[in-house]
């Protein structure tokens, strides 16, 4: 019996030191190649410039290395992946180099502490050992293998502030979603726990890779992998508040369970959906007037869509409405970043939208009056009022848009296929001059409906 027990234990100690070791070589052996190749590549393309100065600093190089490019200026010679080029193919000083090592040494302490926070805990959980020893060994044995293998990973990579803001951004969220999906569709006393640190133990090494090619991605635009790490967050938050208002009581013994699961899943949806939305924001002062104010009017829309839905479904509390108009708003404002990717609008076309808007309101208030009835139900006057609302806003936005589709502004390096209108609606009546026989006259003319074919 002790010989069949210690040759189990022997067992579990040899499988957590295999873990172990796979672990660094997994986070490490994988960038061998490309930084072997990336090395001997940038030892041969300066070997012939490069000048052999003892005991000088890398900033007493770089201004060496900047007189030197200026002598290669239309030679097609071109610095290594590393060297910040400015005019005359000059190296710049100090450019690029720091900014890598202070990346670098930010990358190896987040994601060292975030290894081992990970590691250190999960691998006892994962291998359900039940044992006080290991579980505080595992983290003190953890930390030196995971700085060694995230230095190792980092040491010949190019790490600009892409790079940084990927790798910890995937990183956190291939976390997060290692713990959401076991918790969110596996039952309850099912082990959720052992899933989920298998499920770290697996995913992390993946978001730290991804999170690396994000940022090779967008090493020129550090700021779009901000912008997809805020949109994730925001979405995911949004998400994960929303189940909050469906029920009267949420966190009651009959709505407790699924207020978890859907708080966890709707922000893992979300957040993906942020994501790959953040695709479609247009960041930068060349933004035209009027897309900002068109995707609000789509926000909008979208709650006033979702308050139709509350009024259909007779709701009786506050909490279905807040959420029915939370959901259709963040349906609109997703909807309006695709339809606005590519708008010129200017801010006179939102103005006149807001008008439509407001003057579709008016129409269906008017109605309201009219058609008012104390006869009618209550659930009947409610999905009365809210229809005649909500369809004339919609259809005062859509008449509106489409009989201003010319208020855009016009660039000059727009392609011929984005500048041909296929379908165009014009009801307003432009004078225009008319060569007649017996001189000049004018008329007015509709354009009507014109469809553009190639």
């Amino acid at each position: 019996m002790e010989r069949r027990l210690y040759r189990h234990t022997a067992r579990r100690k040899l499988s957590l030191c295999l873990l172990l070791a796979g672990v660094g070589f997994s986070l490490s052996q994988a960038s061998v190649s490309t930084d072997y190749q990336r090395e001997i590549q940038g030892e041969a393309d300066l070997a012939p410039y490069r000048l052999e100065i003892q005991g000088t600093s890398d900033l007493t190089e770089s201004m060496v290395l900047a007189s030197l490019g200026a002598d290669f200026e239309g030679s097609g010679f071109e610095w290594p992946s590393g060297y910040a080029t400015g005019p005359n193919n000059q190296v710049a000083i100090g450019a690029g180099g720091a900014g890598n090592r202070n990346n670098r040494l930010w990358y190896v302490g987040i994601q060292t502490a975030l290894s081992t926070w990970i590691y250190g805990p999960n691998i006892p959980v994962a291998y359900d050992v039940d044992n006080w020893r290991v579980h505080t060994a595992m983290p003190l044995l953890i930390a030196p293998i995971a700085f060694g293998s995230h230095f190792y990973f980092s040491r010949n990579r190019e790490f600009r502030d892409a790079h940084l803001t990927g790798t910890t951004y995937l990183s956190l969220a291939s976390l997060y979603t290692a713990y959401a999906l076991p918790y969110t569709f596996l039952p309850s006393g099912s082990g959720r726990h052992r899933v989920s640190a298998i499920t770290a133990l697996a995913l992390y090494p993946l978001g730290v890779w991804g999170g690396y090619m994000l940022g090779d991605l967008y090493a020129d635009q550090p700021g779009r992998v901000s912008t997809q790490w805020r949109f994730a967050s925001g979405f995911a938050a949004l998400g994960a508040l929303s189940p909050l208002l469906y029920f009267e009581k949420p966190f009651s013994d009959k709505n407790g369970e699924i207020t978890r699961r859907l708080m966890l899943g709707q922000s893992l949806v979300m957040g993906t959906a942020g994501h790959f939305l953040a695709g479609y924001y247009r960041p930068g002062e060349e933004i035209p007037g009027g897309v900002g104010t068109g995707i609000l009017h789509h926000t909008l829309l979208g709650s006033l869509l979702g308050l139709q839905i509350a009024a259909l479904s007779d709701a009786k509390t506050s909490r279905p409405w807040i959420g029915a108009a939370l959901a259709g708003g963040t349906l609109g404002f997703a909807e309006g970043l695709w339809y606005f990717q590519d708008s010129y609008d200017t801010q006179e076309r939102a103005v006149y939208n807001s008008l439509g808007m407001l003057g579709g309101a008016l129409m269906g208030t008017g109605i309201i009056i009219l058609v008012a009835n104390d006869k009618m139900s209550d659930y009947a006057q409610k999905v009365t009022y809210f229809s005649l609302i909500t369809g004339g806003t919609w259809a005062g936005y859509w008449l509106t848009n489409l009989l201003t589709q010319d208020l855009v502004e016009r660039r000059a390096n727009l392609s011929e296929e984005e500048a041909i209108r296929r379908v165009t609606l014009n009801l307003v009546p432009s004078l225009e001059a008319e060569n007649r026989p017996d001189g000049i006259s004018y008329r007015y003319r509709i354009s009507g409906l014109t469809i553009g074919f190639r």
